[in-house]
Formats: C-alpha cells, structure tokens, sequence
C-alpha cells in the first residue's frame, strides 16, 4: 500500500497536498481513521506535518508558510502513516514515501520594501506564479497559479 511520490515545497509558501488511500489490490478507496505525516529536516530531527482527515476518505497534508520558511533547502525524506480499518482490524501503515524538494522562492513580486514590479517575458506567452503580498494588517496573502497577462497604457493586450 505504499506509494513512492515526490512533491515541491518553496520555502516561505503555504504547502498542501491531498493523499487518496487505496487498496493495491482491489483499487477500492480505503477510509483512514487517523494518520501522520513527518518530514526528516536533517539526520536528528523530523518535522510533523499538520494532517486531517477529510471527507473524501483522503489525508489533507498541510505546511503553514512559517513551517515551509524553516525547512532547509534541499531534497528531503518524508513519509505518511494511516490508521485503517484492513480485514476487521485497525492497522497502522505507511501509506507514502519519497523526497520533498524545497527550494527557494522563485517568485516574481517584488520585497515587500520595492516600489516597482518589473518583468521581463517574452510577448504572447501565459505566465503562472506564485505571488504574495503583504496587506494593510501585516499578513501575507498568497494567490497561487496566477494568470497574469500584460497590457499596453491602451488597454490591448500583447
């Protein structure tokens, strides 16, 4: 019931994953009672993964932006348990496995301190990012796969 899977996290973002459980053999979903989630920051220390248990029988995996910011950067191991329910008995297993890579905000807003966004892109091309900002409050919003496309002073599109 392991599934070997490999996920991006970029360090200061919010991270979420949904994890489906289903029997290898019968391909039925299968409905977790409880489970967890860690992250192996170096060869001493693990991180716990925030999980739930949602409603669609899956395991919602969850890093606030603060727990990605801490992460060093880099491949690292990860691995998720789930109690289920496996002929009449409640057994814990390991539902996934592999390497998270973190790696650096590669974001295209600019520091909270510039007065100016400037992008260099080539025309006609759709651009997806990650943007953040911070609001009047302090907080950091986050809009992730943004569209952003650019117009002249017109108004026209290019």
């Amino acid at each position: 019931m392991v599934w070997y899977v490999n996920y991006d996290i970029v360090r200061g973002l919010p991270w979420e994953r949904l994890v489906i459980i289903k029997d290898r053999r019968s391909h039925r979903v299968v409905t977790p009672s409880a489970a967890r989630a860690y992250i192996q920051t170096s060869t001493t220390s693990v991180l716990e993964v925030t999980t739930e248990v949602t409603g669609e029988n899956g395991v919602q995996l969850s890093l606030t932006a603060a727990q990605t910011k801490d992460l060093p950067t880099g491949e690292l191991a990860y691995d998720v348990f789930a109690t289920c329910k496996l002929y009449g008995t409640d057994v814990e297993k390991q539902i996934s496995k592999g390497l998270v890579n973190v790696s650096t905000t590669d974001r295209v807003t600019p520091e909270e301190d510039s007065k100016a966004l400037e992008l260099r892109y080539t025309q006609k091309t759709d651009f997806y990012r990650t943007f953040t900002w911070k609001d009047s409050e302090g907080d950091v919003q986050t809009v992730q796969s943004a569209y952003m496309q650019a117009k002249t002073s017109a108004g026209v599109t290019v």
